[in-house]
């Protein structure tokens, strides 16, 4: 079974979203978002940040959207 909130492929998949679904997408989410944090702070790191401030924000209210309506 795929998680519809880790599904960015386009438009949120309202009709699939279960409540099971959500603790494991925050789980995936943060894990994810931790890496990458860890990975653009890392000495010698140089633009990537720019990449982690603009892609993380908008995956999370993407799988959120679901959620909170």
């Amino acid at each position: 079974m795929t998680n519809p909130l880790l599904d960015f492929s386009g438009l949120p998949r309202f009709d699939q979203v279960q409540p099971e679904h959500i603790a494991p997408a925050i789980d995936q989410l943060l894990a994810e978002s931790e890496a990458a944090l860890k990975t653009v702070t890392a000495p010698g790191t140089g633009w990537e940040f720019l990449t982690f401030l603009t892609t993380r924000p908008r995956r999370t209210r993407t799988s959120a959207t679901p959620v909170t309506r």
